[in-house]
């Protein structure tokens, strides 16, 4: 294996391992601020969620289509995100009444 290749691998290795140690770091911040927000501050924890969760699934499928994760680590990945995502989403639109 040529050198260049190499550095590619080790490079891609990182890019993945960066975005997936962002998602952990972010995912359980917000999760403390849920767990302790009322009114205001939890309709904007909230928000923050769907953002946060919705800019992890881009960047899971990205890393996943650039090659920088292999298939099997970012379609799980990219699922898991966008499920949390959806989740958000469901949770800051429950207590709003449909008109």
């Amino acid at each position: 294996m040529s050198g260049k290749r190499v550095a590619r691998i080790r490079s891609a290795a990182v890019l993945g391992l960066a975005g997936i140690r962002l998602f952990n770091g972010a995912a359980g911040l917000l999760g403390l601020d849920l767990l302790t927000s009322r009114d205001e501050r939890l309709t904007q924890d909230l928000r923050e969620g769907v953002l946060i969760h919705g800019s992890d699934t881009v960047t899971a499928a990205m890393l996943g289509l650039r090659g920088h994760l292999a298939p099997r680590t970012a379609a799980p990945t990219t699922l898991i995100s966008a499920v949390n995502t959806a989740l958000a989403v469901s949770a800051l639109t429950g207590g709003q009444e449909k008109t």
